[in-house]
């Protein structure tokens, strides 16, 4: 199954990638040093669990469940026909934090079904994620980064090739417009005749 997720998320550019189902696997609350899973999760982990959670730091996504705090009764995502075992197996993963305002569980829609529906609240700024893009493309490589004076030597014999400065080719316009005393343009049969006098 997770192949098949990646092949999915790998498949297609884009800026956020959010996934969501059931994983059928028991993630619980963050283990150790893990940056991927939050501190709010629901049961013990399972076998799956640590499978998903190797997935996780793989693909660098989030398990969005376990960041917000919520009462136990709004964690739990599949309950067993007898209803005595509760367990968090449905999940809501995405590459970005920040996008979501709030995960959730609505206990109140009955599916018909022994799984409860999960519910992700998004809030995302078009514009500031516009310009976060644009920064991003606008960024210098890494490799630009940690060597500066290779990277600034690069680029003074890229614009060396172009010839004079900026600071020549504006003196030379001046010296055209102002210091000579008459500039001659033809136009089409036209004469018209500039001069500093």
């Amino acid at each position: 199954m997770y192949k098949d997720v990646s092949r999915a998320i790998h498949g297609y550019k884009t800026h956020f990638t959010v996934v969501m189902g059931d994983f059928n696997a028991k993630l619980g609350k963050r283990d150790g040093d893990e940056l991927r899973v939050g501190q709010f999760g629901f049961g013990r982990r399972n076998h799956r669990g640590h499978l998903l959670a190797s997935f996780l730091e793989k693909e660098g996504l989030y398990m969005m469940n376990s960041v917000f705090k919520k009462r136990e009764y709004r964690r739990w995502t599949w309950q067993s026909p007898d209803g005595a075992t509760k367990n968090e197996i449905d999940f809501i993963l995405s590459t970005k934090k920040q996008i979501f305002n709030d995960v959730s569980v609505i206990n109140a829609v009955k599916t018909g079904s022994d799984h409860r529906m999960v519910r992700g609240t998004l809030n995302i700024n078009i514009k500031l994620e516009r310009s976060r893009l644009v920064r991003s493309t606008l960024r210098p490589a890494q490799i630009q980064l940690q060597n500066p004076e290779s990277f600034q030597l690069e680029l003074h014999n890229r614009f060396k090739c172009l010839g004079s400065s900026v600071d020549e080719s504006n003196d030379g316009f001046v010296e055209i417009v102002f210091l000579r005393p008459t500039i001659q343009i033809r136009t089409r049969g036209s004469r018209i005749r500039l001069s500093s006098s």
